[in-house]
């Protein structure tokens, strides 16, 4: 008997996976768009979409469309929050259709935006909206301004993430100011944008990659679908190591960021994990039983392994969190001081370094006993006076030097 195959099997076979386009969304989203192109993310297709066409101009995105020409009739970005998205003035007709035009035949869109100015705040939720009602899934991956831009900006962007959350299946928000805390005194400004768009780059990379790349662990998705549909707020998690156990190490500090932020990870609804570079059986396998006893026997897992070396030899391990909780403020506040008095640790085993508490006076400061009990020995801030015969310099007599005046005067006292 024959074996026979259909000969449609393998037609086209190379234009039937999964299309995933990246769509940026005003100056932050063509920087993001720019970062991700530069650094290379396989299989997916890039749009920009903005209102200044100067800045689709610095875009490095293939493609490239400007939309939102009433923007320029002074209407208030905030006033247009109170009506859906289709009924938003900022944008016309056509430009509905350009952006219809644009997402068609996608499986996935994930839309990367900056929230706080009008072009992100007003666009990302009337492409969301179209995007989902041709049928894709649609992700979100957004940043909040820092604190220092100001509350007026702040407010606009939490309006715009509250009319976001309606149209969109899952929505990552990156806190510019959280990734902050984390950074070094002397992060420039240039730097610390530079940070939040590489944690906006990781997360689609991860998605992209646990799709795209073929390797022994492969994701099916339709079953991305079922973890991200209708998901509500997610969060992700990302951070790579080298050496031994780099895939546990690695693991272990994506968790820890999330603890730092105030998530609740046990109990989540979903977990998308993806790890990437060479690591051994064991370590991927310790990792793995980390990574499940950290959410629990409730959550599904979906998993993805991709072997790809790099030239660093490191492994990065991004998680990605739906269907989870936060802790209380202060149960907050509690975990990042601990989480203080770990970073302060020198070596291993060696005590932390205290800490200062500036609203104590300093002259009380310097009296705090040290050395086992010691009291340091430091001038004192003020200066005793010494008696004045002892330091009186006899006027007159400027040929002599000073200090055989002082001698001299000291003998006459």
């Amino acid at each position: 008997m024959t074996f026979e195959l259909d000969p449609g099997l393998f037609e086209n076979v190379q234009g039937k996976g999964i299309t995933i386009k990246i769509v940026g969304i005003g100056g932050c989203g063509c920087n993001v768009l720019n970062t991700m192109i530069e650094n290379e993310i396989n299989g997916v297709q890039y749009v920009a979409f903005n209102t200044a066409p100067q800045e689709l101009l610095a875009s490095k995105a293939p493609i490239r469309v400007r939309i939102g020409k009433n923007a320029a009739n002074g209407i208030e970005p905030t006033a247009v929050f109170a009506k859906t998205p289709l009924n938003n003035p900022l944008f016309s007709e056509e430009d509905r259709e350009h952006v219809a035009t644009q997402l068609h035949g996608a499986d996935i869109v994930i839309i990367a935006a900056g929230m706080g100015k009008s072009t992100g705040s007003t666009a990302a939720p009337l492409i969301a909206l179209i995007a989902r009602n041709m049928g894709i899934l649609t992700l979100g991956l957004v940043t909040k301004p820092f604190t220092c831009e100001g509350k007026m900006k702040a407010k606009t962007a939490e309006d715009g993430i509250t009319e976001l959350r309606k149209y969109i299946d899952t929505l990552i928000l990156v806190d510019n100011e959280q990734i902050m805390s984390g950074a070094e005194e002397h992060t420039t400004v240039n730097e610390a944008f530079n940070m939040a768009n590489d944690v906006i780059y990781r997360a689609a990379k991860g998605i992209a990659d646990i799709l795209n790349s073929r390797g022994h662990i492969n994701v099916n998705f339709g079953d991305l679908c079922g973890l991200m549909t209708n998901a509500g707020e997610a969060v992700i998690g990302t951070a790579a190591a080298s050496g031994e156990r780099r895939a546990l190490r690695a693991s272990t500090d994506a968790f820890n960021n999330l603890l730092l932020g105030g998530v609740l990870v046990q109990g989540a609804k979903g977990l998308l994990v993806n790890i990437t570079g060479e690591v051994t059986m064991k370590d991927l396998a310790e990792a793995m039983t980390y990574i499940e006893d950290q959410v629990g026997n409730e959550t599904t897992i979906i998993n993805g392994y991709i072997d790809e070396a790099t030239i660093s030899g490191e492994t990065r391990v991004t998680v990605i969190i739906t269907g989870f909780k936060r802790k209380p403020t202060e149960d907050l506040d509690h975990t990042r001081s601990e989480k203080h008095k770990e970073t302060c640790s020198i070596g291993n085993g060696t005590p932390s370094l205290p800490k200062t508490d500036y609203s104590i006076p300093a002259y009380i400061r310097r009296r705090t006993l040290i050395h086992d009990g010691e009291p340091e020995e430091q001038s004192p801030l003020f200066p005793v006076k010494k008696e004045l015969s002892a330091d009186r310099i006899q006027k007159g007599l400027p040929d002599t030097p000073a200090y055989l005046r002082r001698i001299k005067n000291g003998n006459n006292d």
